[in-house]
């Protein structure tokens, strides 16, 4: 019986990955990650002006309902202070004159921003009509949300 010289001899090949293929799935890699970044802030901060948005607006609402009940025996409020990304929800007539124990000060992020023409809004007790009737701007980037204050005290997101 004859041996073919090659199988005497055979080397035997070791299996991996060649540095040509590594770099060729790290550059893959980078630009599906470049291409995919500006997504994800873009989704970042849509969901930045949402939050902030419904908050706001589960504030106003908060507000609305102390008054319409008459907790404390007197209406409630919202005070926006844009500058500071706080706004605080109060117990009064007005901020200034307002029961400062009663305060629960929230804050939203830095990167959004809140336009408001008047910056306090105060609900009627037991009516709950509001003091203005105007839309807040809540916005991030290129996205951005409303708050609708009507007169008639009911708060919607547009």
């Amino acid at each position: 019986m004859k041996s073919h010289p090659e199988s005497r001899c055979a080397v035997k090949m070791e299996r991996g990955f060649s540095l040509l293929e590594l770099l060729l799935v790290i550059a893959i890699g980078v630009i599906l990650a470049s291409l995919s970044a500006p997504l994800a802030i873009q989704f970042y901060e849509n969901q930045l002006v949402t939050d902030a948005s419904k908050q706001i607006q589960d504030t106003l609402d908060m507000a609305r309902t102390f008054s319409v009940t008459n907790l404390g025996d007197a209406p409630h409020g919202l005070f926006l202070v844009p500058a500071s990304h706080q706004y605080t929800l109060f117990q009064g007539e007005s901020y200034v004159t307002r029961d400062v124990g009663e305060d629960q000060v929230y804050d939203f992020p830095a990167s959004v921003t809140v336009t408001a023409t008047s910056t306090e809004v105060v609900f009627s007790r037991l009516y709950g009509t509001s003091t203005i009737d105007e839309v807040w701007a809540v916005h991030a980037g290129t996205f951005f949300r409303n708050i609708r204050i009507h007169s008639s005290g009911n708060v919607e997101r547009e």
